[in-house]
């Protein structure tokens, strides 16, 4: 089985335990609008340099995205977003959620989320399909993090990566509770 048949698999099973959330019209704009903060222009059209750009405000929304969706799943204040508000860059910041004690990792459908080796929080998994629709599809806490078995490194030009490495069990991600 190809590791592509091998995640479709897992997601098909896995659907049944996943929190969907879709972000109102509203929820959208505004994230547009953080991410276009971000950007240091009034619109994306501004942009220079119009490939990266917009290719950093994909990323950089979807990341908006599925915090949102969270703490909406999760009905719980994960960032004081008046603090976001004044200062979009605070998302750059690698222990954006320190305060919260937990980590998110957004990943597409047809690839393995890539976590970190050595995290102490939980990290929840999240899915965005299309525009507006995320799913949570759980999270992994210290137990799961300490079987090197439900972690595959990451491979770069012959080296691999010490920090990083995708999380292949999918099946052992823990629900989130309704």
């Amino acid at each position: 089985m190809t590791a592509n048949l091998e995640i479709v698999h897992k997601m098909e099973l896995l659907s049944k335990q996943m929190v969907t959330y879709t972000l109102n019209h509203k929820q959208l704009n505004t994230i547009s609008q953080w991410t276009i903060k971000q950007l240091g222009v009034k619109n994306i059209n501004e942009l220079r340099d119009k490939f990266e750009g917009v290719a950093y405000f994909n990323k950089m929304n979807k990341k908006y995205k599925c915090l949102v969706a969270l703490e909406n799943i999760l009905k719980a204040n994960i960032v004081d977003w008046n603090v976001v508000e004044a200062n979009p860059n605070i998302l750059l910041e690698k222990n954006l959620t320190k305060k919260a004690k937990i980590e998110i990792t957004d990943f597409d459908f047809n690839s393995f989320p890539i976590v970190k080796k050595n995290t102490q929080v939980p990290t929840y998994l999240m899915l965005l399909k299309g525009e507006k629709t995320v799913n949570a599809l759980g999270y992994i806490d210290k137990e799961i993090y300490n079987n090197q078995e439900n972690f595959s490194p990451i491979r770069k030009m012959g080296s691999v990566d010490s920090e990083y490495h995708y999380f292949i069990c999918l099946e052992k991600t823990k629900p989130i509770k309704k």
